[in-house]
C-alpha cells in the first residue's frame, strides 16, 4: 500500500535558475514550502530551532533513506509527530528498512495520537483501518480518523482521500438508510468540488497519481447516480444530471456513457449523446463499446 512518492519532494532535480528570489538551493525551497503546508502544525509544536531545521529537512531526505531514518528516529526519540510520520512512511515503502505494515501502522498511530498529530498521520490511519492493512478492518475508525483528516489537512488532494472514502464508509453499511445515501451524497459532492482550482491548494505538488483526479471524476457521477437511482438529496432529476454532465466532463467513462444514453433516451438521435458515448469507449468502458458494437 504503498503511497506514491509526493511530487514536493521529487523536486530535488529541479534547475537552480527556477528558484524563487531569497532561496539559495533546492533545499532550503523545499523547507520553506514544507514550513507553508504544515503551519498550524510547526506553529503549535515546541521545537527547539535546531530540531525544528531537523524537521524541515525531513522532506527532502526520500532520496537519503538511511539518513532519512537517522533523522525521524532522533525527533520520534524527543516526541515529535513529524519524526513518527516520517519512519511510518519508511516501514511502509521499504525505504532504507524492511517493509513492515505492522510497524508503519505502529508509528502512524503514534503520529495521529500525538498532543499535537503531524496531519498527514490521520488520513494514514484512517487509510490503514478502512484497507485492513497492518491492522484489523475497521470503518468505524477510519471514518473517525478520515474525518480528523479532512479538519486539519489543508492540502485539497489529501482532504479528497479522506471525503471520498468517509463517503464509502456510509454506503458500505450492512443497511444503508436514506441519512446514509445523504451523507455520502454530500461527501462525493465535496470531492468533486475539490477539482476546481480555486477550491484549496495543492502546494504545488500532487498526491497520490492518478487516485485522486480519478476520485474527483468518479465522485461527481457517484453524487449523480445516488440521485437519479437512490433518491437522495430530494431526488431532483436536473440536479442529477448535472452532476452527471459534470463528471463526463471531468473524464469519467462511466458518467460519459450514462450522460450519453440519457441524451439518447430523450432524443433518440442527439448527436451529443453519440459523442459522449464514443469518448466512454474511448477510454475502454465495456457497455460504451457493447453499445456503439450494436448500433453499427
Amino acid at each position: 500500500m504503498k503511497q506514491i512518492l509526493i511530487c514536493f519532494f521529487i523536486t530535488l532535480s529541479m534547475s537552480i535558475d527556477a528558484f524563487p528570489q531569497g532561496y539559495a538551493s533546492i533545499e532550503e525551497l523545499l523547507m520553506a514550502q514544507c514550513h507553508e503546508e504544515f503551519k498550524e502544525y510547526f506553529e503549535a509544536e515546541r521545537f527547539s530551532k535546531e530540531d525544528m531545521n531537523s524537521a524541515l529537512k525531513l522532506g527532502t531526505l526520500v532520496r537519503q533513506p538511511q539518513k532519512l531514518i537517522a533523522s525521524a528516529t532522533q525527533l520520534s526519540n524527543k516526541g515529535y509527530a513529524i519524526g513518527d510520520y516520517w519512519l511510518g512512511w519508511c516501514y511502509e515503502g521499504g525505504e532504507g528498512i524492511e517493509m513492515n505494515y505492522d510497524k508503519a501502522f505502529y508509528y502512524f498511530q503514534k503520529a495521529a495520537n500525538h498532543r499535537n498529530p503531524f496531519p498527514y498521520a490521520l488520513e494514514k490511519l484512517g487509510s490503514y483501518y478502512y484497507s485492513g492493512t497492518g491492522v484489523p478492518q475497521n470503518y468505524n475508525e477510519a471514518y473517525k480518523w478520515f474525518n480528523k483528516g479532512n479538519q486539519v489537512i489543508r492540502h485539497k488532494d489529501y482532504r479528497a482521500v479522506c471525503l471520498y472514502r468517509m463517503a464509502y464508509i456510509f454506503l458500505n453499511k450492512d443497511s444503508v438508510s436514506k441519512s446514509d445515501m445523504d451523507s455520502a451524497f454530500n461527501l462525493f459532492c465535496q470531492v468533486a468540488n475539490l477539482s476546481n482550482k480555486q477550491s484549496g491548494s495543492d502546494f504545488n505538488h500532487k498526491a497520490y497519481g492518478s487516485l485522486v483526479p480519478y476520485m474527483h471524476k468518479h465522485a461527481a457521477y457517484l453524487a449523480a447516480m445516488l440521485i437519479l437511482t437512490e433518491g437522495a438529496h430530494g431526488g431532483n432529476e436536473t440536479e442529477g444530471i448535472s452532476w452527471l454532465e459534470k463528471s463526463a466532463v471531468l473524464g469519467d467513462d462511466e458518467g460519459q456513457f450514462a450522460l450519453g444514453i440519457y441524451l439518447l433516451s430523450k432524443h433518440e438521435k442527439d448527436p451529443k449523446g453519440i459523442e459522449w458515448i464514443k469518448k466512454s469507449a474511448a477510454q475502454g468502458n465495456s457497455d460504451a463499446l457493447i453499445f456503439l458494437n450494436e448500433s453499427k
